[in-house]
């Protein structure tokens, strides 16, 4: 699986370049710079601290995910309620950058902000996305945003590069959680070592939903905030 996962590095690329797609299809994830801007950055996470403090207290409980401390770990669907991440969905740059990379029409279908707070932000188990549509007609990515500079020591993304070429691993369920499912921990310890997606702010990685993906705990003592929007892809082959 994703043999050269530990030889090669991943470059950055600028968003409108024409090996996009090659490395999207080689790699199963591509890394772009400057997806968002500064101020879009901040526009974005004054928003979530909005919606966070505003909104997330009169919504039901599983539209968000806690730390074991209590501490804000994620939120789902946010555009269903809220205007601003409504338009933020709706970007026609966004959609145009995932089409661009896949080559195929995309319609987005949902978002998630993932908060990894200092010192208590928990691992995101290894996972494809991929097994969450078993016996269903999709084929999904996900555009990956950061909003905080992501580092090896606050849980930046990890990828086994090429791993959508070998289909679905097997998944097993998640002790305290009846909807995530995760790639044992024996498959993993027999797998190459990832390749770690440290991205500054701003900078967007859009990974094939068949891509074996996950990260660390944040074990530093800076956040790191991030958004994924997922798209699905016409026609719903592989």
């Amino acid at each position: 699986m994703g043999s050269t996962a530990a030889q090669r590095e991943l470059r950055l690329h600028d968003t409108d370049e024409a090996a996009l797609p090659e490395s999207y299809e080689r790699d199963g994830v591509v890394l772009m710079r400057d997806v968002l801007s500064a101020d879009e950055v901040a526009e974005v996470r004054a928003n979530i601290a909005r919606y966070a403090k505003w909104l997330l207290p009169a919504l039901p409980e599983d539209w968000a995910r806690r730390e074991a401390d209590g501490t804000l770990r994620g939120m789902y669907f946010l555009e269903r309620v809220d205007p601003f991440f409504t338009g933020f969905a709706a970007r026609a740059d966004l959609k145009d950058i995932v089409e661009r990379v896949t080559g195929r029409t995309a319609t987005f279908a949902s978002m998630e902000t993932f908060h990894k707070p200092a010192r208590v932000g928990s691992p995101s188990l290894v996972h494809q996305d991929g097994v969450y549509y078993v016996g269903r007609p999709i084929v999904g990515v996900n555009l990956w945003l950061g909003l905080d500079d992501a580092t090896a020591d606050n849980g930046a993304l990890q990828y086994w590069i090429g791993s959508h070429h070998d289909g679905l691993v097997e998944h097993g369920g998640v002790e305290g959680d009846a909807f995530f499912r995760a790639i044992p921990p024996h498959i993993v310890a027999a797998m190459p070592e990832p390749f770690v997606a440290e991205l500054r702010s701003g900078c967007g990685a859009l990974h094939h939903d068949m891509m074996v993906h996950g990260s660390d705990g944040n074990t530093s003592d800076r956040p790191r905030l991030a958004m994924a929007l997922t798209y699905t892809l016409e026609p719903a082959t592989r």
